[in-house]
């Protein structure tokens, strides 16, 4: 028979979250440490926040720095 599908074998599974979620992981000083984790663009931030993370997408940096916050990659 032969292979049914493709599957990658090199394949990293990656954690992500969304903007949208962001406001409510802020300290009182407005960082936040996500280590690993990807940043998406989903949703809006209601104020400034400093986010470290390994990965941003285009939208997610755009709306952060938008809301007068700053992008950190690590």
């Amino acid at each position: 028979m032969g292979k049914h599908g493709f599957f990658k074998h090199n394949a990293k599974e990656v954690d992500a979250i969304n903007v949208g979620d962001l406001d409510s992981m802020a300290s009182e000083d407005g960082r936040i440490d996500l280590g690993m984790m990807k940043v998406l663009g989903r949703g809006k931030l209601s104020r400034p926040v400093t986010v470290t993370a390994k990965a941003f997408s285009a939208a997610a940096r755009a709306k952060i720095e938008e809301a007068g916050g700053e992008v950190v990659v690590s």
